[in-house]
């Protein structure tokens, strides 16, 4: 009885530790989507501003004036254009960053995971992350309507990769075509860089006074 007693306090213990550093601070999820609060790794030298009040109607303005641009096509040899987030995604997502910034510490960040239907019926997966450091709001796409995360019929090896993706939406990036703008018909230079965007903390007048 003893060993037995020994043996379920161990597999109690062994799975709360196992779970430990999985994060769980889910600020709102909905049909597989949602907004977490997660430790922010690239904060090694500077902290972020968190938490922080970002009022709904900035946010929104700001995510609605990304713009993205993506090979798509035979070979990758043509280039889909337009806005990174349509209508419904900026419902889920503002509010639900809003509240996450003001829940957030200096030491991390908000993340999203979107799962909707995409082309050709194909589940696709666009994460991404947004903090706030030294007076800017950085925006850094993750995974932009990656398709390859589900597993099919003759190999599951995909469902892996859509577990890591839940468990970190910054997992494996990899679509380095992939370019992200705020101002249409930018034109991408050697040296920019493509996936993040600051955005300055509180909008200015046009004079440039906040």
């Amino acid at each position: 009885m003893k060993c037995v007693f020994s043996i379920a306090l161990i597999m109690i213990i062994a799975g709360g530790c196992a779970g430990a550093g999985i994060p769980d601070v889910v600020i709102m999820e909905r049909t597989g989507n949602f907004v977490r609060v997660d430790p922010d790794l690239t904060a090694t030298t500077t902290r972020n501003a968190h938490p922080v009040s970002i009022p709904p109607d900035r946010l929104r303005t700001l995510l609605a004036s990304i713009e993205i641009k993506s090979p798509e096509g035979p070979f990758f040899a043509e280039e889909d254009e337009g806005r990174l987030f349509d209508p419904d995604e900026l419902a889920f997502l503002v509010p639900a960053v809003s509240k996450a910034l003001a829940k957030a510490k200096p030491t991390e960040w908000v993340v999203f995971y979107l799962h909707q239907c995409g082309r050709l019926l194909r589940p696709d997966v666009t994460t991404g992350a947004v903090a706030v450091r030294e007076g800017s709001v950085s925006f850094t796409l993750g995974h932009y309507r990656r398709t390859d995360v589900v597993g099919s019929e003759e190999e599951n090896r995909d469902s892996f990769l859509e577990n890591e993706l839940r468990l970190d939406p910054m997992f494996g990036v990899h679509d380095v075509g992939v370019r992200i703008s705020v101002r249409a018909g930018q034109r991408w230079r050697p040296g920019d860089t493509p996936r993040t965007i600051l955005f300055p903390l509180n909008p200015r007048s046009p004079s440039g006074k906040s």
